[in-house]
């Protein structure tokens, strides 16, 4: 995933803004165990697509840093 995509940016803002309304949900509006969880679950899905999206990139730098260093 090109880290630099407005795509990548778009789902990276409108997870972190899912992870904190999670968040907030959590610690505010733990009335009702179903809030909990659904706040919880969102929390948990946007921190490990962020995790995975990371360690894409890192991966891809890698690899192309690897083909620029053959190149020479």
């Amino acid at each position: 995933m090109n880290k630099d995509s407005w795509l990548y940016r778009l789902s990276k803002a409108y997870l972190l803004g899912a992870g904190i309304a999670g968040i907030a949900v959590c610690l505010l509006q733990t009335v009702h165990p179903i809030q909990f969880l659904t706040g919880f679950t969102l929390t948990v899905v946007g921190w490990i697509h962020l995790r995975d999206a990371y360690r894409a990139v890192k991966a891809e730098r890698e690899m192309m840093s690897e083909n620029n260093n053959k190149k020479r």
